[in-house]
């Protein structure tokens, strides 16, 4: 409508705008709020508090804003060149929410770390009291305000720390400067009364789980939790033994098969069991190893014997009950604030911690951390929630039975483990699988911005904590492959080259996402560039089992370099977009060295030559000898030093 109004009746035609393309200027206005909707975003905050525009912002002097401009406005971090950056500049606002959201991280751990806040989301029936307490801080006239939330308290503080210098919170026994606006947090019960500790619990195990765990002391995640000083000890330890138990188990790539290629099947992983063989043990403590274990060994079986063998068959069946989805009547579930068995309610938070212990393991083993700037992950569980244990049981039993996970629910499971993203995603169509997630972090696919030698480096993932408004995502928050353009490429026949060696160019092909316009524009498609110049773009979903279908395992003896007779696909055939062919002749695609170009070389050929294609590593004779009885075939050659 802004189109037709700012042009004139009729010019949409006449401007050669289609419906389909106002639709998917409408499709990312709504998914990424730019100009589009930029101002409903401000209409909606003021209907929540019910003010308008003139009176929001009558308290004055609220910000300093000459200092927090100075404070925010200097970097911004951010995803360039496939790698996380501090890129310095001068006042961006995404620079400021970028810095802003890693200062409330911060903020938000400090307060659980003083057991002045309880981990967790917000829950959405305390939407009343935080607009009470935004109301008061934007256009009250009062000085004081008193609450008894942790969360108004907490939100407050975050904005106290970000900058508004003309509030303060007076947490218990903490006197703070003086300030011109005093939030009061008071947590007793202004209604006593011999419910008020079970209404306290009941709120607690109402709000959505989340648990913030810290990557260099994991174990110390559970010390949050509303437990005695006994209770934690044994959390630590089962958190420790379930870490230890997870070293004999290792997660991989599964390689596809021929007929999995070409079928368009997502990337699988499979679970190596590298434990020993299960020997007796309790009938109850197997249980719950075959009930929440990834693979059965002996190992786990002990790390689990270590924390719970002096606990009764009864409490050992109740814990295992608590992610069955019938529960016996008169028995309330852990989830149930009535449940008041402190006996029961421990056994069950000493094995949550148990299999957190060993899921983050297994898991975080193939996700790089290292660019986060605040080193904690926020996991989809909590004191006395079953949620994820309910999902990895599900996972367990099917990796059990076919020892194998598809990529899509590996990155499920990711997702709930590192950011509590519990979106589960509509059922996929074929070649657009998911390839990773946006929520409060980021979940990339190693394969899009990172460089892949062998099939672990396409199996693993990247957590992000920096701009990524660039990397399209539908709106639940998934990101899913495209479909790349069809280039016309020459079907060119080359001479046969004696005494060829393997090479590559100067310099490697980079990878750049890029939004599927002539597509979905929610989608996305992996391009290729060399020195800036567009070489194609392909769908990683695809290439990603390709590259682990062609792979030539490494050799423990590989033959000497040898001069080869060939036909030479250089640099000079992908940028001018030639595709060759050979009859019987070998056909050597000249990127040694190059990762990027390797991956895109299997992408862009793989379709032609699937059935005789390999990707060589440390021996291209090796290599050769996978398809020589081929009648085209095609080798692309190592992965150099």
């Amino acid at each position: 409508m802004s189109l037709q109004v700012t042009a004139g009746y009729g010019s949409l035609i006449s401007m050669g705008i289609g419906v389909s393309d106002v639709l998917t200027l409408i499709t990312l206005a709504l998914r990424l709020g730019n100009w589009w909707t930029a101002s409903s975003g401000d209409v909606s905050f003021l209907d929540l508090l019910e003010e308008d525009d003139q009176n929001i912002l009558s308290r004055k002097g609220l910000i300093d804003l000459a200092r927090f401009n100075k404070t925010w406005s200097k970097s911004l971090n951010s995803l360039a060149d496939g790698k996380p950056q501090r890129l310095q500049g001068p006042d961006r606002s995404n620079a400021k929410v970028r810095g802003l959201s890693i200062e409330c991280q911060k903020s938000r751990a400090e307060l659980l770390q003083q057991n002045l806040a309880v981990d967790g989301f917000i829950p959405s029936s305390e939407k009343d009291n935080v607009v009470l307490a935004l109301h008061w801080l934007l256009a009250g006239n009062t000085e004081q305000f008193t609450t008894n939330s942790s969360d108004v308290a907490g939100l407050v503080t975050c904005l106290e720390q970000l900058g508004f210098d003309l509030v303060g919170v007076e947490w218990p026994d903490n006197n703070p400067p003086e300030r011109a606006c005093r939030l009061v947090y008071k947590p007793y019960s202004l209604v006593a009364g011999s419910n008020a500790t079970l209404r306290a619990e009941a709120a607690r195990l109402a709000r959505p789980p989340s648990t913030t765990v810290p990557l260099l002391h994991q174990e110390e995640s559970v010390t949050a939790f509303p437990i005695t000083t006994n209770c934690a000890n044994r959390c630590r330890l089962a958190w420790k033994n379930g870490a230890k138990a997870a070293r004999y188990l290792r997660i991989q790539v599964a390689i596809p098969s021929k007929a999995q290629v070409r079928s368009g099947h997502d990337l699988h992983y499979k679970f190596v069991n590298l434990g020993s063989e299960v020997e007796r043990n309790e009938t109850e403590l197997y249980a719950l190893c075959w009930a929440y274990g990834l693979a059965l060994n002996q190992e786990l079986c002990q790390a689990i014997e270590k924390v719970l063998l002096r606990e009764s068959e009864e409490t050992l069946n109740w814990v295992k009950r608590q992610t069955e989805k019938q529960i016996l009547v008169n028995d309330p579930p852990i989830t149930d604030y009535r449940r008041t068995d402190s006996i029961k309610v421990e056994a069950f938070t000493v094995c949550q911690a148990s299999f957190m212990g060993y899921y983050y393991a297994v898991f975080l083993s193939i996700v790089d951390t290292s660019s986060l700037e605040v080193q904690t992950v926020d996991g989809a569980w909590g004191y006395r929630s079953n949620l994820l244990l309910s999902k990895m049981r599900q996972y367990s039993h099917r990796t059990a039975i076919d020892g194998e996970l598809s990529g899509e629910k590996l990155i499920e499971i990711l997702a709930y483990l590192l950011f509590s993203h519990t979106t589960k995603r509509p059922p996929p169509r074929l070649d657009q699988w998911c390839l990773g997630v946006v929520g409060k972090r980021a979940l990339i696919a190693n394969s899009l911005i990172g460089s892949c030698k062998s099939p672990a480096d396409i199996g693993r993932f990247v957590l992000l904590d920096v701009d990524v408004g660039g990397i399209p995502a539908d709106k639940e928050g998934f990101i899913k492959s495209g479909v790349p353009e069809s280039l016309i490429r020459d079907l060119t026949n080359k001479p046969v080259t004696e005494n060829v060696r393997e090479q590559g160019p100067d310099m490697d092909f980079t990878k750049h996402i890029e939004v599927d316009w002539d597509g979905n524009p929610e989608t996305m498609i992996l391009c290729f560039r060399y020195n800036g110049r567009r070489v194609g773009s392909v769908n990683p979903a695809i290439s990603n089992v390709l590259f682990c279908h062609v792979y030539v395992e490494h050799v423990g003896n590989p033959q000497p370099r040898q001069p080869l007779q060939a036909i030479e696909c250089d640099l000079s055939d992908f940028l001018q977009y030639r595709v060759l062919f050979s009859g019987t002749a070998l056909i050597l695609v000249q990127a040694y060295g190059r990762p990027c170009m390797r991956y895109a070389a299997v992408a862009i050929y793989g379709k032609d030559f699937l059935p005789s294609m390999a990707l060589a590593t440390n021996c291209i004779h090796t290599a050769i000898g996978k398809i020589q009885n081929a009648t085209s075939w095609i080798a692309i050659s190592g992965e150099g030093a």
